[in-house]
């Protein structure tokens, strides 16, 4: 590009590119002169992506830029990241128009599984909707709230995961309520208020067939799944005698759930420490940790009682156990 082009130049240059090459995910533009930071200022039409100006570009900052998109990053992470280790300074434009819409996944194991879930969901949704899918780490999650860059470029609808995040504005739908049906109500009137009852009918289809219990597991773990749901059913049947209860099955699916992505979280040494929530007595303790013997022995891991603690509130919280001498 010629030294003496104008800003203006170079803005019309920037509307012309998106016109011909519609970028959902955005534009980066790296600069290297200061009067460059404010070309936006001539863009003479509405912006219909979001974009990133970004200055003091180097050639190690565009090499890096590239490998980010590449990897899939949002523009506005890409660019925190930089002005981060980096003394630059940058600006996001975002279109006028109404933020598209998304539902995000998210699992206290890692992203990978979070992403995992994100393609079971985004198959059980017709692209008619055009509603995104986006995985994202549950600790940015837990952490940021909605100030994580991902409910500045979408209008979230809801969070589908294993582990709630806690963000009040946001409902939360539990990955062990779409397997067990519950959930589905949620997601029915979602739909039901964007599309015709015939494709509400077709979406929860979908999701029966691709939220199945076996599929789910295969998607939040690496182990054989066969083997954990046999050893996950073999702590419940002890559970249920020591304790003289029978498990409802909505709980019996969160656990199902639940404890496959725990063993996985003990064996990459990654399992919660910390439980603030209902404490667990110590009898009870001794019985969840009787009924957990058949995992640690299989797997050679140790369950912390902060893991413990969250397993007494799956099988207590809200749940009315039916005694075993009770039952019809």
């Amino acid at each position: 590009m010629p030294l003496d082009v104008t800003p203006e130049a170079i803005a019309q240059q920037v509307m012309r590119y998106l016109e011909g090459h519609p970028l959902a995910s955005g534009l980066i533009i790296l600069v290297d002169m200061g009067s460059l930071k404010a070309i936006h200022r001539h863009f003479d039409r509405a912006l219909s992506t979001p974009v990133t100006i970004i200055n003091n570009v180097s050639t190690s900052m565009a090499l890096y830029v590239g490998e980010r998109i590449l990897q899939g990053h949002f523009i506005e992470e890409i660019a925190r990241d930089i002005a981060r280790d980096v003394p630059v300074e940058y600006q996001l434009y975002w279109p006028k128009s109404n933020k598209p819409r998304a539902i995000l996944t998210t699992c206290a194991t890692g992203i990978g599984v979070a992403t995992n879930l994100c393609s079971l969901l985004s198959a059980s949704i017709p692209q008619a909707l055009e509603i995104d899918v986006v995985a994202c780490d549950y600790a940015m999650l837990a952490n940021n709230k909605t100030q994580e860059p991902v409910f500045i470029r979408y209008d979230v609808l809801a969070i589908v995961g294993t582990l709630d995040p806690h963000i009040a504005s946001v409902p939360w739908i539990s990955l062990d309520s779409l397997i067990s049906g519950e959930g589905n109500q949620y997601l029915m009137r979602l739909f039901g208020s964007l599309t015709t009852p015939d494709q509400v009918a077709e979406i929860n289809n979908l999701l029966l067939k691709n939220f199945s219990l076996r599929r789910v597991i295969e998607s939040v773990t690496i182990l054989d799944t066969g083997k954990v749901i046999n050893h996950v059913e073999q702590f419940l049947l002890r559970y249920e005698h020591l304790a003289g209860v029978t498990v409802s099955n909505e709980r019996k699916v969160a656990l199902y759930v639940h404890i496959s992505c725990l063993i996985e979280r003990l064996i990459r040494h990654a399992g919660i420490t910390t439980w603030s929530g209902q404490q667990c007595p110590e009898h009870e303790l001794n019985r969840l940790r009787e009924a957990f013997s058949v995992i640690e022995s299989n797997y050679s891991v140790k369950i912390p009682t902060a893991e413990l603690g969250y397993i007494h509130n799956i099988l207590t919280f809200e749940t009315e156990f039916i005694e075993q001498d009770q039952q019809f």
